[in-house]
This record gives C-alpha cells, structure tokens and sequence, in this order.
C-alpha cells in the first residue's frame, strides 16, 4: 500500500571500502577520497584518471565536467530558494561559520537563518561542531559533504574562469584545504581504529588556541592530544610542534585531572618517527595509518 517499513540514511563507504574502487596509489587515493567522499557513483567516475590533479582539473574546473554543476543538481531535488541556500554555503566556506556571522554575510536576520542551517543539517551538507569540554553555545556550522566543500571552495568563486576555460589549480590552496579534510578523516576514520576504547573525542579550541584531536579514554583513565598535518615533517619541526601542544594544554588542566596525558602527532610523513616514539609520543604517519586501515 505504498507504506514504508523502514528508512536509511546511507553514508557514503569508508576509505579502506572506497580505495578498492580507485586505481590511483594510496596517497593519490586519499586525495581523490577527501575531495569526493565514498559515494560509490563518485568514485567510479575517479577511477577513470590516473592522479587527483588531473581529476579535479576535468570534473570540477571545466564547464562539462561531471561535478561543475552537481550541487545544483542535488539541493534543486530538496530547495527551492536556492540562492539563498547557496549564499550560506559560501559563507561557511568563506570562514563564517557562526550563525550571526553567517545572517550578516547573507543579509538575512539573524533569527531567519537557522530555519535554512536545520535543513543544510537534516541533508547532512552541514553540522553543528561544538568544542570537546567547552560550552554547548559556542557551536559553528562546518560543511561536511565531500562535494559541496570542495565545490564551494574552488568551484563557486571561479565560475566566470571556468566558463572563460582560464582557470588553474592552485597547489597551495589545495594543501590548505586537504589539511581540513586530513584532519577529519583522522577524527572520524582513525581515532576509532587507534584508540578503539574512547569516551569521547573531538576538536578543543578556545579564543585563539586549538588542539586538532583531543581523545579521553575514562577506563584506563587517559587523555590524548594531537596535532594533525597535511605535511612532511622533520624531527626537529616535530619537536616544536608536540612542545608547543604541551604549552596549549596546560588551558585543559582543570578537565584533565586524574587523567595521564599523552602527546602526539599524526601527518602526512613524519621523519625519524621510532625516534619519537621512544620519547612515549604518540607518532603516526600515512604510511603507518594506511597499513593500520588495511589490517
């Protein structure tokens, strides 16, 4: 009688699923996976090249490319005030991601916007992240969709290039942005394969201080703090890195109490790693995390 007997959410496939779809090297597949997600679709289109680059130059940046005009495609079949919809997106990925912040880069009062932030939430573009220990109303609105993120961040703002077909890929802007997307992957594909027995985890940030990771695990009475890069890093640019993560802890002292903390960093490539990692840090590169993911 046309009555439905269930509903499901379906996410898009976790990376260790989606890298069997990709013919690219492991890295490569990373890049592809944090710029589309795991939507199976998405991935077969990416199986078709041979790097990211080449990728994202033809699909996205060109004005017959697959994804050039997808969020179109996919809010038109949910919205039907796009612009106004759009202009959100833009504002978040413009760095605005309070809702005050977000009305007065729209020009809509402030109390307006939150109807279009719970519909952005309920088709899972957006969510509300809050920071891990901190106040509830201090929470900002993040994109999370693979392709609106990226499309927003490189698509929107140079649609008059792509059209004119004289747009290029800026290499440093694309390293910015793979760090945002590295970092999340790690919160939500890694941590729970690293530390398996959490309580909670997140982003901390305060002001102007931030720890990318922080991860508390109650029963062995243990907090972990990392800082994540989309980098090559050397010892002694390791060394500052994890000393100055001590110095943003000591902000955390009154919710760590009773808790042993331990110190880590998490990057693309990490130099002399077994070093550090006889020092009692917590060390983990792409290489180490790939491996740990196939296992």
């Amino acid at each position: 009688y046309g009555r439905r007997t269930r509903d499901i959410l379906l996410e898009g496939l976790r990376f260790k699923y989606a890298i069997k779809f990709l013919s690219m090297n492991e890295q490569q597949s990373l890049e592809l996976y944090l710029t589309i997600g795991g939507v199976p679709e998405y991935l077969l289109k990416g199986s078709e090249y041979a790097s990211p680059n080449e990728f994202i130059t033809k699909e996205f940046l060109h004005k017959y490319g697959y994804f050039y005009r997808e969020p179109y495609f996919i809010l038109s079949q949910e919205v039907k005030e796009l612009k106004n919809y759009f202009s959100i997106l833009n504002a978040i990925a413009y760095g605005n991601t309070k809702p005050t912040e977000i009305a007065n880069f729209v020009g809509i009062e402030a109390r307006g916007i939150y109807p279009y932030l719970e519909t952005l939430l309920r088709l899972g573009i957006i969510e509300r992240e809050v920071p891990l220990f901190g106040n509830t109303k201090r929470g900002i609105y993040v994109i999370v969709d693979h392709i609106f993120d990226f499309w927003f961040n490189f698509v929107f703002k140079k649609r008059e290039q792509i059209e004119e077909e004289n747009v290029h890929l800026d290499e440093n802007e694309l390293t910015r942005y793979m760090g945002k997307k590295f970092e999340r992957f790690v919160l939500q594909e890694v941590i729970p394969v690293l530390y398996p027995n959490y309580s909670e985890k997140g982003r901390w940030w305060y002001k102007d201080k931030e720890i990318d990771i922080v991860v508390v695990k109650e029963d062995q009475r243990e907090i972990i703090l990392l800082e994540v890069k989309w980098s090559t890093v050397k010892q002694k640019k390791a060394e500052e890195i994890l000393k100055r993560l001590k110095v943003k802890a000591l902000d955390l002292e009154d919710k760590t109490k009773g808790l042993k903390e331990k110190y880590g960093l998490i990057a693309k490539k990490i130099e002399k790693k077994e070093e550090l990692r006889s020092e009692g840090y917590e060390i983990y590169d792409l290489e180490v995390i790939l491996n740990i993911l196939d296992e």
